[in-house]
């Protein structure tokens, strides 16, 4: 518990140690764009495209509008789902709030809209540490749990993209809370089956696969859970049976939360799916031709070349299998498959990124095999 709160010490301390000059930018302005253009703006679908001009040339946002797509009516489609804009909205409305009681311009984008979002995020943070240790007390005892504390948040790109620079905007700080998020409700539901943990399971991962659809993965954790043989997935199937009515509400939960995203298409475009990146060259899967080896030993943005503590977490498969082979099924298949589609992404370096920033939010599966080697 110590570990845990001098690394969230340290973590606030980098994090007040300086502020953005540009905050809302880049794929951070594409995020949110949501908010002010629904609640402020009353336009969300940029029909006055005037004012997003404006907004950007006062706070130099992004160099080029690359964060939706022009439509033939006039409207523009947001290029990146909604998910993060669900998640920054409580900072949002503080912000809102903030502005109108102390004169700063309500335009979604002065000072307190930036703090709010900037401080309200670091929740996020700590909120996935204190998730992270719970779930790491199921498998390991205090010591081993204090040095994941450790080696995680210090030992790998994790701080970089959660408190330095506004990086705790993006999508891995928020992916990594829902992820042990996940992780725990996952635990606690096999250990006693409530309707309430099951919709919190649907809620996590539907914000997880809305936040970033191909997150969808992460539901191979509970699915896969406690099954390394024939007779435990018997045994699995029969608990699936027994409690059929959560089961039920977990995928219902998902489903409404994903479901948001497609009624946004439907609104805009006419149709329930539509591919929102379809004007950015460059931006695609490749799962033909994947960039396996650029994406871990790159000099550019080679993950195992620099963060190399995380060759401890692939190693430590083999002391999972061994140690604790009713999850390795469920973590190994979901890191495969997960990186699988992050290689595969046609920008594989993920631009502003120190080593591989979409692998941030499986440090909370990974942690499991890095803990079982540690602790031999």
């Amino acid at each position: 518990f110590y570990v845990m709160l001098g690394t969230m010490t340290v973590l606030g301390a980098m994090l007040l140690s300086h502020f953005p000059s540009i905050l809302l930018s880049w794929d951070i302005f594409g995020y949110y764009l949501y908010l002010p253009f629904t609640f402020i703006y009353h336009d969300l679908g940029l029909e006055n495209f005037a004012v997003v001009e404006g907004i950007i040339a006062k706070y130099q946002n992004t160099v080029g509008f690359y964060q939706a797509l022009p439509m033939p009516d006039g409207r523009w489609v947001m290029k990146y789902p909604m998910g993060m804009a669900v998640l920054y909205s409580p900072w949002f409305f503080i912000g809102h709030l903030w502005a109108y009681v102390s004169g700063y311009e309500m335009d979604g984008f002065s000072f307190p809209y930036q703090a709010g979002l900037l401080y309200g995020s670091f929740i996020y943070t700590l909120a996935g540490l204190a998730l992270f240790r719970k779930a790491m007390l199921h498998f390991f005892p205090p010591c081993i749990t204090a040095l994941l504390l450790v080696l995680i948040p210090f030992g790998t790109n994790f701080m970089i993209h959660t408190v330095w620079h506004g990086q705790g905007l993006m999508s891995h700080n928020y992916l990594f809370f829902l992820f042990a998020a996940v992780l725990w409700l996952t635990i606690r539901w096999h250990q006693k089956p409530t309707m309430r943990t099951a919709a919190m399971l649907g809620l996590t991962i539907g914000l997880s696969a809305l936040s970033r659809p191909t997150e969808i993965l992460v539901a191979i954790v509970p699915l896969l859970w406690g099954v390394y043989d024939r007779n435990s997935l018997m045994a699995k199937w029969k608990l699936v049976l027994h409690n059929w009515k959560m089961i039920g509400v977990a995928i219902l939960t998902t489903i409404a939360v994903g479901s948001l995203q497609l009624i946004y298409f439907k609104w805009l475009t006419g149709k329930f799916l539509f591919y929102s990146y379809g004007g950015n060259a460059g931006e695609g899967m490749e799962f033909f031709q994947p960039y396996i080896m650029e994406v871990l030993f790159s000099f550019r943005k080679g993950w195992l070349l620099y963060t190399p503590l995380m060759a401890l977490a692939i190693i430590g498969f083999i002391n999972l299998w061994k140690q604790k082979r009713e999850v390795f099924l469920a973590v190994f298949v979901l890191f495969l498959l997960s990186f699988y589609v992050i290689a595969s992404w046609s920008c594989w370096w993920y631009a502003d990124s120190f080593s591989q920033r979409a692998v941030i939010p499986g440090y909370v599966m990974l942690s499991i095999p890095m803990g079982y080697l540690l602790q031999s």
